[in-house]
């Protein structure tokens, strides 16, 4: 079962990047599914749907989001490592110009790893508080344990909070 990612672009036309399943059928991107993932995908795949938004993401943000995403699934799966080969294509160049391999101790790619770690715990530490309550209906006697008992407190002043975003799209 190999899976192929395969893109480019024919002079006067706008780049595409193709999945080709081993049956040769391919799926193309879309501003729906604007990356294509093959191998280890549970691991990084939520970083990208998170983060990728189709007409908004700059091509610096999307090397950030494939070189976090790769690194989160080389932390979670043993059975994926360096090295790391990230090569960036912008419409109309019509041959590479951008790559670069990360090797494992590469001290840029430490450094992203590190910031990253950081600022997730960063951001956990700013969602609302759980606070557990007690005193509730017991278990199996009502739905006030079950729904009451536990509670999100968001103790974020209002000018810090974020303000909601609007989704466009299935990854917008």
């Amino acid at each position: 079962n190999v899976h192929i990612i395969m893109g480019g672009q024919i002079k006067g036309e706008s780049p595409a990047l193709f999945m080709i399943y081993p049956q040769g059928n391919p799926l193309q991107t879309s501003e729906d599914c604007p990356f294509m993932q093959i191998g280890e995908t549970k691991y990084g795949r939520p970083i990208l749907d998170r983060g990728i938004r189709f007409e908004h993401t700059s091509l610096e943000e999307a090397c950030k989001y494939a070189l976090l995403s790769i690194d989160s699934t080389m932390k979670s799966n043993v059975t994926v490592g360096p090295p790391v080969d990230l090569l960036v294509y912008s419409p109309d160049e019509l041959d590479v110009r951008r790559q670069r391999r990360f090797a494992a101790d590469d001290p840029a790619l430490t450094k992203m790893r590190q910031r990253w770690e950081q600022g997730l715990r960063q951001a956990v530490s700013r969602l609302p508080e759980i606070r557990f309550r007690t005193g509730t209906t017991p278990p199996g006697t009502g739905h006030g344990a079950s729904e009451g008992s536990i509670e999100l407190v968001d103790t974020l002043p209002a000018n810090e909070q974020l303000e909601p975003q609007v989704q466009m799209g299935k990854n917008g």
